[in-house]
């Protein structure tokens, strides 16, 4: 074979030959698209998580509406105005109030939400509230519920309380 480039100290047998540099085109040419599809899986492996995480963040907002928002279910003092997070006015916990809190198209694929009431001290359950949504995704849904403590607020009486939310990603 003879040589491509002659070696700049001018001396035999130091040039690239032919062959050398077939072998590294070959090389190279396995090498760099391994690398990419390699490259590729695991972009698009950590796009699949993050999408995940941020699915669970907008749930996680729209249960802190339902909870701390005095148009939800939280309850406000009326003389004060203050608003209470995390206690439930029973007399907000139906289903027009969680219509006007929370209102999407029935055909809406996501954001479906059931909430189901507990009175721990009583021992007493609350006709539960769901997202116009929530009846068409049914089959879709999981079948586990996260719980939260939460106090009820009864007229003057403050009572112990759970709410199990059912959500799109649970």
């Amino acid at each position: 074979m003879g040589k491509l480039f002659k070696s700049k100290t001018g001396q035999e047998g130091k040039g690239i030959t032919m062959t050398d540099e077939w072998v590294l085109v070959v090389i190279l040419s396995f090498v760099i698209p391994i690398t990419a599809m390699i490259f590729a899986v695991f972009v698009t492996g950590f796009q699949i998580k993050s999408n995940t995480y941020m699915a669970d963040v907008e749930d996680t907002i729209i249960q802190t509406r339902f909870f701390n928002n005095p148009d939800c279910f939280a309850y406000q003092d009326p003389d004060t105005g203050r608003v209470y997070p995390g206690i439930i006015d029973i007399r907000k916990f139906n289903q027009a109030i969680m219509d006007s809190c929370y209102s999407v198209p029935k055909n809406y694929l996501s954001g479906y939400f059931r909430l189901e009431l507990k009175d721990i001290d009583r021992n007493q359950e609350y006709t539960p509230v769901e997202s116009a949504n929530f009846g068409e995704n049914y089959i879709r849904q999981g079948s586990e519920k996260e719980p939260f403590l939460v106090l009820i607020k009864d007229g003057d009486t403050l009572q112990s309380g759970i709410i199990y939310v059912q959500s799109s990603n649970k």
